[in-house]
């Protein structure tokens, strides 16, 4: 029996999710996957200064990409992105959180 947590977590990704391609260490062959692109300003204070900078949040499903890591690179509509940071998993393991930067 499947998770119903999966199946809702496909469906998402199914309906809002973009064609993308993974390029482990940046480069090689892709592997297509689905993701979910989250492009927002993001606010860092520092001191007593608020800077806003651009921010690129990607979501995509622990059942298509079984370890991302800093370095990778998504490309999304002919744009590639490349990771930064350590990618993280959400509560249930079902869905890897990553920034990333325009490459």
């Amino acid at each position: 029996m499947i998770d119903p947590f999966r199946r809702g977590i496909d469906a998402v990704f199914e309906r809002m999710g973009q064609k993308a391609h993974w390029f482990q260490g940046g480069w090689g062959a892709g592997l297509g996957c689905r993701v979910i692109p989250r492009a927002a300003d993001e606010e860092t204070s520092f001191g007593g200064t608020r800077l806003i900078s651009d921010a690129m949040t990607l979501k995509v499903r622990v059942s298509e990409i079984n370890a991302p890591s800093e370095n990778d690179a998504f490309e999304i509509e002919g744009q590639r992105y490349i990771v930064q940071g350590v990618p993280t998993r959400d509560a249930r393991r079902l869905v890897w959180s990553m920034e990333a930067r325009p490459a």
